[in-house]
């Protein structure tokens, strides 16, 4: 059966002839091919320029391996510097630690030192008389309260307060000022 095309423009329906069945060739697309690049002719060098080239990429090797050498004992200092400085706090850890330890045992030791001197003050001492407690004060009379409300109530004299200021002034003298 015949296919329709709607013709855009005039908005009119137009039947193709061609069958379903038929084989539409279709018009071949060229595929620009890529430039060839242009060759570039290789540089003569000469015998002398070679020689020279290759000195001087033999003294690039010699110094780019000196610099590597440099680079690589730089770091492995730094990494030791690092390891030592770690050893070192390690060793501030343990010493601290065992000179708690060293302490501890230090103060027993001289804790049984001053016994030992106590006991020998103690022995050394046998003629002064050991110390005697102090006698207790006797036992007075209690007062009791009927006689304490007995007693008649005296007033002090009040003395006149002695002046803490300066040259003798007064507080009157002051508030004038």
């Amino acid at each position: 059966m015949p296919s329709k095309k709607k013709n855009e423009i005039f908005e009119t329906d137009e039947v193709d002839d061609v069958g379903e069945n038929e084989i539409v060739e279709e018009p071949a697309i060229d595929v620009p091919e890529e430039p060839v690049k242009k060759v570039r002719k290789k540089r003569v060098l000469s015998e002398e320029q070679k020689e020279r080239l290759r000195a001087q990429l033999k003294k690039g090797r010699e110094t780019s391996l000196a610099n590597r050498r440099k680079k690589k004992q730089l770091t492995e200092m730094a990494k030791e510097k690092q390891k030592e400085a770690k050893d070192e706090e390690l060793m501030k850890h343990l010493e601290s630690k065992k000179l708690k330890g060293n302490l501890a045992k230090e103060n027993e030791r001289l804790k049984l030192k001053l016994k030992d001197l106590e006991s020998r003050q103690e022995r050394k001492r046998p003629d002064t008389p050991p110390k005697k407690e102090p006698e207790p004060e006797p036992i007075k009379k209690m007062v009791t309260i009927k006689e304490e409300i007995a007693k008649p109530v005296v007033a002090k004299p009040v003395q006149p307060r002695q002046s803490l200021l300066p040259m003798g002034l007064k507080l009157s003298d002051i508030y004038r000022m």
